[in-house]
């Protein structure tokens, strides 16, 4: 399905400046589409009960709805250009030495995050 036809359905989204409604508005405007926003909502749990009662439609990341997926309650629609990928970082601070776990954990984000991540998409689609 086209980002067009995606926007011409009542959108439920979460509220302005948070980091999926930043990802959602750069993937319409990156298309050249505006989108139609019904409703903003600060929880992804109401998100996923307004488009269950027949609200709307929802933008929400994989993590967000992996349970309901499972379940058969909701649900993702295919969309040319998607998923939007967005940039993960892993910090800490400077002046602290991490404890060894830590820095193994670290290791493992940095090694096999990209590759869980797509995984986990795959299997959520």
């Amino acid at each position: 399905m086209a980002l067009e036809a995606i926007a011409l359905e009542p959108l439920i989204t979460r509220e302005a400046g948070s980091a999926t409604r930043l990802a959602m508005e750069q993937a319409f405007s990156e298309a050249g589409v505006v989108a139609r926003i019904e409703m903003e909502i600060a929880s992804n749990e109401t998100i996923k009960q307004a488009v269950a009662a027949g609200f709307g439609v929802g933008f929400l990341s994989a993590h967000a709805v992996q349970q309901e997926l499972r379940l058969g309650r909701l649900a993702v629609i295919p969309v040319k250009g998607f998923p939007v990928m967005r940039q993960w970082y892993v910090v800490h601070r400077r002046d602290r030495r991490l404890p060894r776990i830590t820095e193994a954990f670290q290791r493992f984000v940095v090694k096999e995050g990209a590759r869980l991540i797509r995984k986990h998409e795959k299997a959520g689609a």
